[in-house]
């Protein structure tokens, strides 16, 4: 399983988990627990989605977020420092450039290999094992002179 399909299972779990809270009357949809569990979920999905260029399901998981993130800040404005505010700020852009980075720098990886993902997949076909129907048993040839014709050409 690859980090974008664990961070895809992670994030689908964590949406549901707070849909449940509320409809179960668990959470308020005005709780923080609520929205921060929607803000993070949906974050992992946006991962997901832009590994597999799923812009359009991207799109509504960073619109998800966004309207998360202003009523989680909504919640917080009462009695809450700036430093929470900042911090919650700071840690939200940071998960999102680690998302936008890793793509970056998994095509850097492979064009300083000078291979794309097609490439890659081809060579890995190529250097592939022989199968046994192309070995000839020593049993076919009837001395060493037909064996070394056969490697002769």
């Amino acid at each position: 399983m690859s980090v974008a399909e664990l961070a895809g299972w992670i994030g689908a779990i964590m949406v549901l988990i707070a849909y449940y809270m509320v409809t179960t009357g668990k959470a308020e949809a005005e709780s923080k627990a609520f929205q921060l569990t929607n803000i993070i979920g949906a974050g992992f999905l946006i991962y997901y989605t832009y590994n597999c260029e799923a812009y359009a399901s991207m799109a509504v998981n960073v619109i998800w977020v966004l309207i998360g993130m202003n009523s989680f800040i909504n919640l917080i404005k009462e009695g809450v420092n700036m430093k929470l505010k900042a911090k919650f700020a700071v840690v939200t852009i940071s998960f999102l450039l680690l998302i936008f980075t890793s793509d970056i720098v998994k095509a850097q990886e492979l064009e300083a290999t000078g291979l794309n993902d097609q490439q890659s997949s081809s060579i890995e076909d190529e250097v592939s094992p022989p199968s046994q129907k192309s070995i000839k048993d020593e049993d076919d040839y009837d001395d060493e002179s037909d064996l070394s014709d056969e490697f002769e050409d």
